[in-house]
């Protein structure tokens, strides 16, 4: 009678370890779909951060046709960037003036971060100025606000690799510029800068003969085409008086070829005209 029961007992524990772990299993499975587990954005950017794509790597991600992108917030508060009374010195130097008072607590921390990510992003934009990468657009005594600013998640679908960027809009009384900017490194993707009835912003003593190599160096990239030095492209940075004052409207279009890891990389350049004096001045339209 006992060998018979210990039979039994240890059929009936066979039995149990073969199926209680698949009980086990689906029920475990039927609880994540009852409640489904959100990665958060801070998982997500610390996925793309551990594969540690460089800024070349993703400028070729941008490009590609098998990239999605979706906007992640679209706060409408604007933080003003003014001059004021004592407040620095040379071109570029701006104080930080909050324009939305009395916010949130939760408001006021996500306007604090905006505030030290566009204190970041004008110091890139004055970097690449003295690199001869961009035209000359405001000084001191300018005011220029951020009126519109967002997060971009970009997703590539193949590796399913996601990386942020910063998408902004500055204005001031003179010229305007809609950037983004790679959230990890704030270093600059792409710009569009447009200007009314005033003249096209100046580059400076050396005009735009490093505007290239400037741009390779910024990106890391492996090298930049010579053929990006020609008086065709120049012409397209610098839009002289002759094509800012002709009548009716004009365009121009070029493009920049950089190499990194065996990949090119043709980068567009454009500008619009009209003859009342308004104009764009368009690199890598994402």
């Amino acid at each position: 009678m006992r060998k018979w029961a210990a039979v039994f007992l240890t059929a009936l524990l066979m039995t149990g370890a073969f199926f209680l772990p698949v009980r086990l299993s689906e029920r475990d499975d039927q609880r994540l779909l009852n409640k489904p587990h959100i990665i958060r954005q801070e998982e997500r950017e610390g996925f793309a951060e551990s594969l540690q794509l460089t800024t070349a790597e993703k400028l070729l991600l941008l490009r590609s046709s098998g990239v999605s992108s979706v906007v992640l917030e679209n706060e409408t508060a604007t933080v003003i960037y003014g001059a004021e009374k004592g407040v620095g010195t040379g071109v570029n130097t701006f104080a930080l003036t909050p324009a939305t008072p009395d916010l949130t607590p939760e408001l006021e921390e996500n306007s604090r971060k905006w505030e030290e990510r566009l204190t970041r992003i004008l110091s890139e934009i004055r970097s690449l100025q003295t690199l001869g990468a961009l035209p000359y657009l405001w000084d001191a005594s300018d005011g220029v606000a951020c009126t519109s600013r967002h997060q971009i998640l970009y997703i590539d679908q193949d590796s399913q690799v996601s990386f942020l960027v910063y998408s902004m809009y500055l204005t001031s009384p003179t010229y305007s510029m809609y950037l983004t900017a790679d959230a990890k490194t704030f270093r600059l993707l792409s710009f569009r800068i447009s200007w009314n009835k005033c003249p096209p912003p100046g580059w400076g003593f050396q005009g735009t003969a490093r505007f290239g190599t400037a741009w390779r160096d910024y990106w890391d990239m492996d090298s930049v085409s010579s053929a990006w030095d020609t008086e065709y492209i120049r012409s397209v940075l610098e839009i002289s008086d002759a094509v800012q004052n002709r009548s009716g409207s004009c365009s121009a279009n070029a493009d920049v070829a950089f190499a990194y890891g065996g990949q090119t990389l043709r980068v567009p350049l454009v500008n619009w005209v009209n003859s009342n004096q308004d104009g764009i001045l368009e690199w890598n339209n994402l």
